[in-house]
């Protein structure tokens, strides 16, 4: 069955229902009525409202929400600082559990250990992450019998099921947009996520200093402002879906890193690196674009999904926000896929020449093995380590 709401409806908000039927024959439910009484109650002051409210439209927001993310992100914190260490001076030389392994494994490259465990504690959390997020948007599928919104999506892929609900919803209290109910599973996953960006976030200033690590900070503060808006304006639908796209890359990347500072074969690394890349460019840069940011960019949708009712995002809070950060999102993927193109056409090269040389060495070793096949004082044979080894060739 559809999972139960974190919280039920309050009563006073259930009058804010407005329902419509789009073009067609879809029943329209929304609660957009509940955000002009909340605008009108700031024109006129009243209740103490500020503009603020009008971004804190999720039924179900309370301190409680606030004061989970902050034990969460310690948790986090302190579980990183135990299990990875920090890049720090004082703190490289200090125990973790990722670099006393590695050490007696005896399976991390020489100078790599302290971005082995780095690497391997992102691997780790991402694909905890992805199972989760997976896990979350099959229970909310629902059964055949009462779907919920992600097994609609799939049905209708354009977006409008990030906005409205199911009958089996709607039975459980949830009107639409913005009064959607979140259930457990879904609450405990967003909040974890704030936290652990946040705490990423928190990180950078401790952890490996990229070349790009203005872009970093972006990146970071674009994702705990997205996924924080999109939970308190009832965008969360949206948002796990973008969760789980960005993380089904991120589990590739990490642990293509992770085996890159071990001791394996080059070949696992190398297909670790060209899964990652078609994940990029498929999960990054073809479905998130064509399925998150354009319905939240394509207001024309809006406006014949609900007969004209909603005719542009200006008319609810967040509806230029949200997709203002999510082009910021596709901005970075962009520059990002652009450094990974130069990366492999760098390592293209590399295995060119690579190529080039070794066919050199044995045309090198055939030309000598056939001068002393044809002198009698020759004795053996040149092979590429002999004429590597050769005091007369240089190295």
């Amino acid at each position: 069955m559809t999972p139960v709401p974190y919280q039920s409806l309050p009563e006073d908000l259930r009058r804010f229902e407005e329902a419509c039927y789009a073009p067609d024959g879809t029943l329209v439910r929304f609660g957009d009525p509940y955000v002009d009484d909340l605008r009108e109650q700031v024109r006129q002051g009243e209740n103490g409202t500020s503009t603020v409210d009008l971004y804190l439209l999720n039924p179900t927001l309370s301190w409680a929400d606030a004061h989970f993310i902050v034990l969460v992100c310690a948790a986090l914190c302190s579980l990183r600082l135990f299990v990875s260490g920090a890049m720090l001076p004082a703190w490289r030389p200090r125990f973790s559990v990722f670099k006393y392994f590695g050490q007696k494994a005896d399976i991390v490259k020489p100078g790599k250990l302290c971005k082995f465990a780095e690497n391997l504690w992102y691997a780790l959390w991402h694909t905890i992450s992805f199972s989760w997020g997976v896990w979350v948007i099959v229970q909310e599928a629902g059964t055949p019998e009462a779907p919920g919104w992600s097994r609609m999506m799939f049905q209708h892929p354009e977006g409008r099921w990030f906005w409205i609900t199911t009958e089996a919803e709607y039975a459980l209290g949830s009107i639409g947009w913005p009064l959607l109910l979140p259930s457990v599973a879904l609450r405990h996953y967003y909040l974890t996520q704030i936290a652990f960006w946040i705490s990423c976030a928190v990180f950078l200033r401790i952890e490996t200093r990229r070349s790009d690590h203005v872009v970093f900070i972006m990146h970071h503060a674009s994702t705990v402002c997205l996924v924080g808006l999109s939970y308190a304006c009832s965008y969360w639908r949206i948002g796990l879906v973008i969760l789980i796209l960005h993380d089904w890359v991120d589990v590739l990347l990490y642990w293509s890193k992770s085996v890159q500072y071990c001791y394996v074969p080059s070949l696992v690394v190398e297909c670790g690196f060209v899964f990652f890349v078609v994940s990029y460019l498929v999960a990054r840069l073809l479905l998130f674009p064509f399925y998150c940011v354009w319905p939240a960019i394509d207001s024309s949708y809006t406006n014949r999904l609900t007969n004209g009712r909603l005719k542009n995002r200006f008319g609810f809070p967040g509806g230029v926000l949200l997709p203002c950060l999510l082009c910021v999102l596709v901005g970075l993927h962009v520059y990002w896929f652009g450094l990974i193109l130069r990366m492999v056409a760098r390592f293209l090269n590399e295995k060119g020449s690579d190529y080039q040389a070794k066919a050199e060495m044995r045309l090198l070793v055939f030309l000598l093995n056939l001068t002393l096949s044809k002198n009698p004082l020759g004795k053996g044979c040149f092979t590429p380590q002999r004429l590597r080894n050769s005091s007369h060739l240089p190295p």
